[in-house]
């Protein structure tokens, strides 16, 4: 929220309790854009999917603030140089 990474990286268990590879990452607009432009990509475009409050989901919400949205959408296309 408010542009901050949270730095949260989750690793995966199996069932029988032994660590996985994998992981879950939680970007801001910012850090994913930074992300993009280090391998190679530009952003063209960006929104996201909703806001959500609970249990509540507010699309609209999500277009007047996409930086607070649920999840990021980027468009983004390979840079040529």
């Amino acid at each position: 929220m408010l542009g901050i990474n949270p730095l949260i990286d989750i690793g995966l268990v199996s069932p029988t309790g032994e660590s996985e590879t994998g992981h879950i990452r939680y970007f801001t607009i910012n850090s994913l854009k930074k992300l993009l432009h280090r391998n190679g990509f530009f952003t063209t475009a960006w929104t996201t999917d909703f806001i959500l409050f609970h249990r509540w989901r507010f699309i609209i919400l999500g277009k007047l603030f996409p930086s607070l949205g649920w999840g990021l959408i980027i468009k983004a296309k390979i840079n040529k140089n």
